[in-house]
């Protein structure tokens, strides 16, 4: 953790709290002090309540925390499950409802690339050439075609691979 977030959870004591009951189960103690001071913070300033009238307990931040970086669900995945988590929601029922868990099967991640790829002539050319942005654009066509369910980080490195494949 930065001195930045450091002081920012001394200066405030309820929200210093509610971040250690955070902990207690969570792996990842910068990722949940970015969510407990960045996203929890500006939730309850847009909705204009406190932390006591909030709805979301520490366990399930922790649980939505450990869902990222277990990569059950993406970090943009997590921003729809948080809404839901600060009514009071659990996390695991909000990705088993919505069907958000995040696909990290790669056979079916490599059929959605070769689809994608097979469709985008021009951006195997554009990587071709240099320009790395097409693997960007890529990974967009994909995680398009998966409705944002494929696992972007292992999405991007098989796309790579397959690209080096095809332009040899």
């Amino acid at each position: 953790m930065s001195a930045y977030d450091i002081n920012v959870l001394i200066a405030n004591k309820e929200l210093s709290e509610f971040y250690e009951e955070i902990m207690k189960t969570c792996k990842n103690a910068k990722l949940a002090c970015n969510w407990t001071i960045t996203e929890l913070q500006a939730w309850l300033s847009k909705n204009n309540i406190t932390l006591q009238e909030c709805k979301a307990k520490p366990q399930d931040i922790a649980e939505m925390v450990n869902m990222i970086e277990n990569g059950i669900i993406s970090g943009k995945q997590a921003k729809e499950v948080f809404e839901d988590v600060m009514k009071g929601s659990s996390p695991s029922k909000i990705v088993e409802e919505k069907g958000l868990k995040q696909v990290s099967d790669t056979s079916l991640i490599e059929a959605l690339i070769k689809e994608t790829l097979d469709e985008q002539p021009q951006s195997i050319e554009d990587y071709r050439n240099g320009k790395d942005r097409a693997v960007g654009f890529l990974v967009g066509q994909v995680m398009k075609k998966s409705k944002g369910q494929a696992n972007p980080a292992m999405t991007n490195q098989m796309i790579v691979e397959e690209l080096n494949k095809r332009i040899k």
